[in-house]
């Protein structure tokens, strides 16, 4: 069962999803997503904000492997049109095979960094999402296929 680090509420999508019977598979993402979102929340508070995307990857790494969270680094994703490899992504973390996880260390989210995370998760198959933003003020966003 998913304990927050703080007094602070659960994320509403996470809450509503975990209050009734959801679908296995359904409860499984949620559950895995509610876990990152901990161990991010965890790394904000000791870094803070001001360093390299690449010093919160290593410390939210670092959270993974404390936590027992299963995770891929730099997982290349292929794009086919009609059969044929025509591009590649690189998705930082990938959680349980179900999870994709984008990085980023800026004052605030933009569109384009959803749209970018969008098309990552396309590739990957995966059914969600999530880009965490390491700026001053620790920011998400939760994107679903």
């Amino acid at each position: 069962m998913f304990l927050p680090d703080s007094p602070a509420p659960m994320p509403a999508f996470i809450a509503a999803d975990l209050g009734g019977p959801p679908a296995a598979p359904r409860m499984l993402q949620d559950r895995a997503v509610a876990s990152i979102l901990s161990a991010f929340f965890a790394v904000h508070r000791e870094l803070g904000g001001g360093f390299l995307t690449g010093v919160y990857h290593r410390a939210l790494v670092m959270e993974f492997l404390q936590r027992g969270i299963t995770f891929e680094q730099d997982v290349g994703l292929s794009v086919f049109y009609k059969g044929a490899k025509v591009g590649q992504y690189r998705a930082p973390l990938v959680v349980d095979g179900r999870v994709v996880i984008d990085l980023r260390a800026a004052p605030r989210l933009e569109l384009a960094d959803a749209r970018e995370l969008s098309n990552c998760l396309r590739a990957s198959g995966c059914d969600a999402g999530l880009l965490l933003n390491f700026g001053v003020a620790a920011s998400f966003r939760h994107v679903e296929r």
